[in-house]
């Protein structure tokens, strides 16, 4: 089953859930609590997967990625602010000079 199937489903009992009494409305209350626990469960097990595949060196090497580019981002954005100075100074000049 994928993501669209439980959603579905999930949808479908809740719509029979409003018009159970009694005892359905509690079976179906706890089929859905399960139904929801399995659809958690499969949007984890990817996840779980790739943690159990990674090693330690592959995981810092992700981390040092990250850190990279978050400290080029910063660089950029110094740059930036540097050009739009520069920018700023030119259009003085110019304007000054006519």
């Amino acid at each position: 089953m994928n993501l669209s199937e439980f959603d579905k489903k999930i949808a479908q009992l809740k719509t029979v859930q409003i018009a159970a009494e009694g005892m359905q409305f509690i079976e179906l209350t706890m089929l859905l609590e399960n139904l929801e626990t399995k659809r958690i469960e499969f949007l984890n097990t990817p996840l779980l997967n790739i943690e159990s595949t990674l090693t330690v060196g592959e995981i810092a090497v992700f981390d040092y990625v990250a850190v990279t580019l978050k400290n080029s981002t910063v660089k950029i954005d110094q740059s930036n602010i540097l050009i739009n100075n520069v920018i700023v100074l030119g259009n003085k000049l110019l304007s000054e000079s006519f």
